[in-house]
């Protein structure tokens, strides 16, 4: 088919649905999901802060003779979320834009033809603005014209297939042509949860957190971020996303739905410790953290965020509070690596492409969140 006779469109509630079906057996049913449950998973997820006023959207390339057709080539999710940025030689952070993408899937039938990346070179199209983008290719047809977005500065990816395909999901085509989602270099460390309890004291004026209660650290965290990401004037375009609209809750939601969670009824997802060295009670440490859907996976504490030089050893209770045998965490914070952390720098591969710049002169600041 040629790629003129392709369009990309935002799915109906009908094509919505038939895209959460599609992928069900591949990575709903391993959860221990049924299909309707898998339905049911996304339908929660949008009754949140991140999915208001077209945050969480999804897409599909279909035939241009039949845009309404969920027997769609293939599909994927966008996130936006609030972000900032710092352009090189400036302290001055500016807030932006970026889009998350997900849940990219072919349907079998319709695999090893390029339907992905085809939908996904167009994509470029839909949530940047067409002045930080190459000429859209004349023989795609017509350029994406839906309303609403085009106000990326970045996106970001986090790639189960490795560190090259998405790369060839290209903006434009030819000598104009530019890179999609390059790696951004982060090292999973995880930590094996020790058996030996001590004795648990010294809790005193512990915070534990529920899902529900993760959006209260949000406003000191960003303002954190923003004043981090400007402190030097460094040579390099900086980015980061905020943590606004419910991101750390959005881990926690994910986790609580699973049927994996009915093991773990009344899991906290969160922990802060009292202020420590005379800080006031806006340094006091924190972290959050998700654990995984699956029903068959080992118990894990995976660390989202880690403020304030956290102690390991308040780590290792809340694992054993929550019944892991490990924990989990993208790059590092304070000094956990002294407890001897196993080192994988192959998995996860997340990915960032920063439109109107090129990848190797931009920094991708606190991407494990």
């Amino acid at each position: 088919m040629a790629d003129s006779q392709m369009i990309i469109v935002r799915c109906s509630a009908e094509q919505k649905i038939q895209t959460r079906k599609n992928h069900w057996s591949n990575w709903g049913a391993p959860l221990g999901f049924t299909e309707q449950g898998w339905v049911d998973r996304f339908a929660q997820m949008e009754q949140h802060a991140w999915a208001e006023r077209d945050r969480y959207v999804t897409w599909a390339l279909v035939r241009k003779d039949d845009p309404t057709s969920t027997d769609m080539l293939a599909h994927c999710e966008i996130f936006k979320r609030k972000s900032i940025a710092a352009n090189p030689g400036s302290s001055q952070v500016k807030e932006v834009f970026s889009y998350g993408i997900a849940s990219v899937f072919t349907p079998p039938p319709n695999r090893g033809k390029g339907y992905a990346r085809i939908l996904l070179r167009m994509l470029h199209y839909v949530i940047a603005p067409p002045t930080l983008l190459p000429p859209f290719p004349s023989h795609w047809g017509t350029a994406p014209d839906i309303g609403g977005f085009r106000d990326a500065a970045f996106s970001v990816l986090y790639s189960g297939v490795g560190d090259k395909y998405y790369a060839t999901c290209r903006r434009g085509d030819g000598e104009s042509s530019q890179a999609g989602w390059v790696r951004h270099k982060v090292t999973l460390r995880t930590w094996k949860v020790s058996t030996i309890e001590g004795e648990e004291t010294g809790q005193e004026g512990w915070e534990w957190l529920g899902a529900d209660s993760l959006g209260s650290l949000e406003e000191a965290i960003e303002q954190e971020m923003i004043q981090g990401l400007g402190k030097d004037a460094s040579d390099r375009y900086r980015f980061a996303i905020l943590p606004s609209w419910s991101l750390f809750k959005v881990h926690a939601l994910r986790s609580e739905i699973s049927p994996a969670s009915k093991k773990y009824p009344g899991r906290p997802y969160g922990l802060v410790l009292p202020a420590t060295n005379g800080n006031d009670e806006s340094q006091r440490p924190f972290a959050t953290w998700t654990f995984p859907e699956g029903e068959a996976a080992e118990p894990t504490l995976e660390v989202t965020c880690a403020r304030h030089a956290v102690p390991f050893e308040a780590i290792q209770t809340a694992a054993r509070k929550a019944g892991c045998r490990k924990i989990s965490m993208w790059g590092s914070t304070g000094d956990w690596d002294k407890y001897g952390p196993e080192l994988d720098e192959n998995e996860p591969v997340p990915c960032y492409v920063v439109y109107g710049r090129k990848a190797e002169e931009c920094d991708w600041n606190w991407a494990q969140q």
